[in-house]
């Protein structure tokens, strides 16, 4: 699974959105993590909010505890989360991160009392860590197979739907008018999207 990982390095939203015109926002279309892929390629290539459904969650969650924790799908993703939560600055908020140790291609509905045992088992030693709220990551399992109300009942803190954090947030910026600094992102208006986008084959 490791070797899956440089998929975050694609500008995948910012190709899709530089060839469409009349978006309003972006965010990342992963369903293996919500590692936020391609965010940062992006917005270099559009001017349109771009939003990383990790980073949003990971600010949300501050907003509402002092220490949140992390479940991701496989042992094989932690190593690359964490990295991501220290290039983010926000490795003090991190109680720890857990792994319900599954995963797989297709349908994963068939999983759900599996994922439902597991999340609920390593979410307690999160709590158990001093998390007060929890992040879990994993796109096609969280909250699509598993929802946030089947877990905050039983681990009594907050369980943080990314999906819902990260749209809101683009909702957000577009009601306020507020895009990515220029210059933390440098744009040019002579920049072709098209061959920051691009792949090299």
């Amino acid at each position: 699974m490791g070797a899956g990982l440089p998929h975050h390095r694609r500008p995948g939203a910012g190709q899709a959105l530089a060839r469409q015109p009349g978006f309003d926002f972006g965010t990342n279309r992963n369903q293996l993590l919500d590692i936020d892929p391609g965010v940062e390629a992006s917005r270099l290539a559009v001017r349109i909010p771009v939003i990383g459904l990790l980073r949003a969650s990971l600010h949300f969650a501050a907003t509402i505890c002092d220490k949140f924790g992390l479940i991701v799908p496989l042992p094989a993703h932690m190593p690359h989360t964490m990295r991501l939560v220290q290039s983010y600055g926000m490795t003090r908020f991190l109680s720890g991160i857990k792994t319900v140790d599954l995963y797989d291609t297709g349908d994963l509905s068939g999983y759900h009392d599996l994922a439902i045992e597991r999340t609920l088992a390593v979410g307690q030693e999160l709590v158990e860590q001093g998390a007060q709220a929890i992040i879990p990551l994993g796109g096609k399992i969280y909250p699509y197979v598993v929802t946030p109300e089947e877990l905050a009942p039983n681990l009594g803190v907050p369980i943080i739907n990314t999906k819902a954090v990260g749209v809101s947030y683009a909702e957000l910026m577009v009601r306020s008018r507020t895009t990515h600094s220029q210059r933390a992102y440098p744009w040019s208006a002579g920049l072709d999207p098209e061959k920051v986008s691009m792949r090299q084959q």
